[in-house]
């Protein structure tokens, strides 16, 4: 989607990463082992939670080193240099963002309930 409203683009976007995370879900269903309670799930949730913290708190320091650069006039291919690896960096939040998402449809599909259902309000 190249022309529309921010509105319409950001739904192209969200719907995008609901395709990849059913894409992973179905993937994760098929080749890996399967939940048998809850703990297995909040434990594997935990770990890719991990990843993904380590992964926002490294596009941070990339973040400040951009800025250091710029403050000190780098010249521009350093700064697209740094800038490369920060959108990297970016891109493995978003990777580890899907795979948590997977995981949680994984359970609530295997566990019970219909993952892509309509969330149940809780007390």
């Amino acid at each position: 989607m190249l022309a529309g409203s921010k509105e319409e683009h950001d739904l192209y976007i969200s719907q995008a990463i609901k395709n990849l995370v059913k894409e992973e879900t179905s993937f994760n269903l098929v080749n890996r082992e399967a939940f048998s309670d809850w703990m297995g799930v909040y434990g594997y949730i935990k770990e890719e939670l991990e990843e993904a913290s380590e992964a926002l708190v490294d596009t941070a320091e990339e973040h400040e080193k951009l800025w250091r650069l710029i403050r000190n006039n780098a010249y521009t291919p350093e700064l697209v240099l740094r800038t490369q690896v920060l959108v990297e960096t970016a891109l493995e939040i978003i990777h580890e963002a899907v795979h948590v998402a997977a995981v949680g449809m994984k359970a609530i599909e295997q566990l019970g309930g219909d993952p892509f259902g309509k969330r149940q309000e809780m007390d």
